[in-house]
């Protein structure tokens, strides 16, 4: 079969300025359910044709509003739309035209309610879910789609517009527009800039309102007779999709979160009548059961809590006596209620906000009784264990969305993950990760054609010939499944060992590890146009696989085997050279477990060619990257050889290592990021730092595209933490056996008077912040700061004599350390572990050196404190390590 240009096609296109109206007809008509003939109509040039005859006013009123010129609008938004909906093949050459851009400027100036706005939502719609793969900084495919879609789509005033359609919701027709813009937003948010313009237009008011009509209009929240009338599907799938685009705008602000429980949001709900089973107490049933007795129910009688003077009218108060008094918003029994009573996606919804709510701290820790016996056995029974693309077309369950609700649900909450397990979610889970993966196999993503075609459809101009194609609707929706199947997984593995064995035992170890593999796409050049493969996962899916093996690698039993034997290491180190910011973050957390000395496969992790890469990132621009990379440094070096350790320094620089602890990153102007220049921000600073603290950073290089140029931004907080996780680092350097040597290369290179200096002045920042601090300023330095400070110069003492004298009789130091005996349990313990270092006799100096530097200690006041501390201090760790220094400064000073 041979393409040829259509005489027939090139006239009909020449005749649309003349008989817009019925030429727009003849084409949609002729396109429906032809797929060649599309291909003949794209060649053709119909879409530059149609792009330039809309955006042209001088043969044809543009004037939306006209009943003509509508249909004309909206039959060339058919027709795109029928294009587009064939496949990302067929999409490419539309976005290759202004044609997106002509339409949403069309959607601007509709008025709301009408044919025309349905028409060019549905068109947006069936683009946005055929988009094509994007183009990487390598010009290799992502998984992500074309990014030029939603950055248009997502512009202020197109955003407002959106929202207006959604507001629009009260009649049949209007609630069509309504959930197409609705469901338009679902496809397209997808990283917190888009989040951040719903945010700001006011779409959650809006949505609230949708919300909320709904519990007035709906028979599923009013009684007949005692019977609950079932509502009909269209209800279902519009509660379904308003409560989606609720969880979208909350789900990562828990600012939106809270607006969501405003009065002005909820005070609709106060009347509704919602009944909930009673739930009892595990704690009494276990003593009731002790007492022979059984448990009783809750009381009727309400007992009042509030924790203030006046009570939010629209909150109700929990009565439980376990808990601490704390109020709670009434949108959460409903929500509950109505997850009990839905079905499908509705459902699924409800208990997907209820989780975004639990994660947020906006939800009282009692609902987790409620939730671990009338919710989460139901979701783990809505698993799907078919062939996902074999559901029926239009399928509203949103099975898809169901794993990762789990997991939202049971994140953080031993009690939730227990219902879980005990509903038989890893059985299920392990078994629909095996199907999902068997049923992408089946899925094609190239074009198929009956004959073989002897030229290239994809020769010419881009707006005139189709793409390489990509992954179809339904390959995504298998992706987004396996990456919610990964995450339920990883929710229940953190805490109990015997989940992590019952994952492996059920056979998912094979599927987590498939899971791993990074994206990998070619084009292929064949006889009927170009064809694009794609193999491997998407970012998110490789995000939440790190995420599973993460919390099986904290096992330290037998599991260890099964993960040597899968080579979890060699996919793990794959990933940390993959250009996604998250997924190299997610794999450098993995590897962190992995670096610990319980871990068989540390020794695969202290190649060099790993420390080269984890130093590497050390050195980013990325906050979350620069610390996760310094965390699994800091479990490499623990307990490791000197020249590990050595080749870690080395690659890390010394004199970035004292740059960047000597900074208070208080003093860094904003726009820079600390550790990546060589400056000295404080005046009349004594600590010298070399030129060779400047680093390369790949990752703010000027190639970057704007979404990665998010991650380079530090907040102070996040600097701060870096400092505290690299004085981590430095306190597991120099510990261990052997540790002069390593010590020595240290000091060699920072010098011991600025090495001492800056811990000092670390040990200081907690009180100097808390005098100095500004009204603007919130962050400050964490405990864990001064804690780290205090254990790395307990080392040096416990190295050398010569760094016990230099730290004993540095006054300053050591009236500093006197006074951090009254700060926390954490930091006073690592105090009297430096106290204890300093005057424990040893053989190099004996008791002589070690006498006078009891004596030292004696007048600035440290014996009788800690004589105080050994009767009054509330922490055993700390009253054991104060009667250690005690009977050391007995014996010294008795002697001397």
């Amino acid at each position: 079969m041979q393409l040829t240009m259509n005489p027939s096609i090139s006239a009909l296109l020449e005749r649309l300025s003349q008989a817009p109206l019925a030429t727009l007809r003849t084409i949609k008509n002729s396109l429906t359910g032809h797929e060649l003939r599309k291909i003949e109509y794209i060649q053709a040039g119909l879409l530059p044709t149609l792009d330039e005859f809309l955006n042209d006013d001088s043969g044809w009123s543009v004037q939306v509003g006209d009943g003509t010129t509508d249909a004309i609008w909206s039959n060339a938004a058919s027709i795109v739309s029928v294009l587009a909906n064939t496949g990302p093949a067929f999409n490419q050459p539309i976005l290759e035209t202004d044609l997106v851009d002509t339409f949403l400027a069309c959607f601007r100036t509709t008025s709301t309610g009408t044919k025309l706005e349905l028409a060019l939502l549905r068109c947006l719609n069936n683009i946005a879910d055929n988009l094509p793969l994007s183009l990487g900084l390598g010009q290799g495919r992502e998984w992500r789609p074309y990014q030029t879609f939603s950055n248009s789509l997502y512009e202020k005033e197109n955003v407002t517009r959106l929202v207006r359609a959604i507001g629009h919701g009260e009649e049949l027709y209007t609630k069509q527009v309504s959930a197409a813009a609705m469901s338009l937003v679902c496809k397209t948010c997808a990283n917190d800039k888009h989040r951040n313009v719903l945010g700001e237009s006011g779409l959650l008011d809006v949505l609230a309102v949708q919300l909320l009509s709904t519990n007035d209009e709906k028979p599923e929240v009013r009684r007949c007779k005692g019977t609950r009338m079932v509502p009909s599907d269209s209800d279902q799938e519009y509660t379904t999709l308003v409560l989606e685009c609720i969880c979208l705008v909350t789900g990562k602000s828990k600012a939106q979160a809270q607006r969501l429980l405003e009065p002005e949001g909820v005070k609709r709900l106060l009347s509704t009548d919602i009944k909930l089973p009673q739930v009892p107490d595990p704690i009494s049933i276990h003593a009731a059961r002790r007492s022979n007795f059984p448990p009783l129910g809750f009381s009727t009688v309400a007992k009042k809590r509030t924790s203030s003077m006046r009570q939010d009218s629209n909150a109700m108060v929990i009565e439980d006596s376990d808990e601490e008094d704390q109020t709670e918003s009434l949108i959460t029994p409903w929500l509950l209620d109505l997850a009990r009573q839905s079905h499908g996606g509705r459902r699924v919804m409800a208990a997907r906000l209820l989780g975004i709510l639990k994660c947020h701290g906006l939800m009282h820790p009692v609902r987790a009784r409620s939730m671990a016996l009338l919710l989460v056995p139901a979701l783990v029974d809505m698993i799907e264990t078919t062939r996902p693309h074999k559901l029926q077309v239009g399928n509203t369950t949103r099975a898809d969305l169901v794993p990762s609700t789990i997991a939202l649900l049971v994140r953080d909450s031993e009690h939730l993950q227990d219902a879980a397990v005990d509903a038989k979610a890893i059985p299920k889970l392990a078994a629909a990760l095996k199907i999902n993966f068997e049923a992408t196999q089946e899925l094609v993503t190239g074009l198929w054609w009956p004959q073989k075609l002897n030229h290239k459809l994809t020769e010419g101009m881009p707006a005139c010939h189709l793409g390489p194609g990509g992954p179809s609707k339904q390959i995504r929706c298998n992706m987004q499944t396996r990456e919610g199947l990964l995450q339920a997984l990883a929710s229940l593995a953190p805490s109990k060992d015997a989940y992590r064995k019952d994952i492996c035992e059920q056979g998912a170890l094979a599927q987590i590890v498939q899971a791993l593999e990074p994206l990998t796409s070619s084009v292929v050049d064949g006889v009927h146009g170009d064809t694009l493969t794609v193999h491997g996962n998407s970012a998110q899916t490789l995000v939440a696989a790190c995420a599973t093996v993460r919390a099986l690698t904290r096992s330290a039993t037998a599991l260890r085997t099964k993960l040597v034997d899968a080579d979890v290491a060699k996919s793990i180190l794959r990933l940390l050279h993959t250009s996604e910011p998250e997924v190299r973050i997610a794999a450098t957390m993995v590897m962190a477990n992995l670096a610990h000395d319980f871990s068989p496969m540390k020794p695969s992790i202290g190649e060099y060619t790993v420390i080269r890469k984890l130093c590497e990132q050390a050195h980013s621009a990325n906050a979350r990257l620069r610390h996760e990379s310094l965390f699994a440094l800091k479990a490499l070096v623990n307990n490791s050889q000197n020249r590990l350790k050595r080749q870690v320094l080395d690659e890390l620089g010394p004199n970035w290592i004292k740059h960047l602890i000597a900074t208070d990153p208080h003093d860094v102007p904003a726009g820079e990021v600390i550790g990546l220049v060589p400056k000295d921000y404080r005046k009349g600073s004594m600590v010298r730092v070399s030129d060779d603290a400047q680093m390369e950073d790949a990752d703010s290089a000027t190639d970057l595209d704007s979404e990665d140029q998010e991650y380079a931004r530090h907040t102070l907080q996040q600097d701060l933490d870096i400092q505290a996780e690299l004085l981590a680092f430095l306190r597991n350097l120099t510990t261990g056996q052997d540790t002069n040597e390593i010590i020595g290369y240290l000091l060699e290179h920072i010098g011991v008077e600025d090495f001492i200096q800056i811990l000092l002045e670390r040990l200081q920042s907690l009180k100097r912040r808390s005098m100095t601090r500004n009204v603007n300023t919130t962050a400050s330095p964490p405990p864990e700061t001064v804690e780290h400070s205090l254990y790395i110069l307990a080392h040096l003492c416990a190295a050398d004599q010569k760094y016990r004298s230099t730290i004993c009789f540095n006054t300053v130091l050591m009236k500093q350390v006197a006074s951090l005996l009254q700060s926390s349990p954490l930091i006073r313990c690592a105090a009297c572990w430096l106290i204890i270092n300093l005057i424990y006799p040893t053989q190099a100096d004996g008791y002589d050196g070690a006498a006078a530097r009891a004596r030292e200690l004696q007048k600035l006041g440290v014996v009788s404190q800690m004589r105080r501390m050994e009767n009054n201090d509330p922490s055993p760790d700390v009253v054991e390590r104060v009667k250690t220094a005690l009977d050391c400064f007995g014996k010294l000073l008795d002697r001397s």
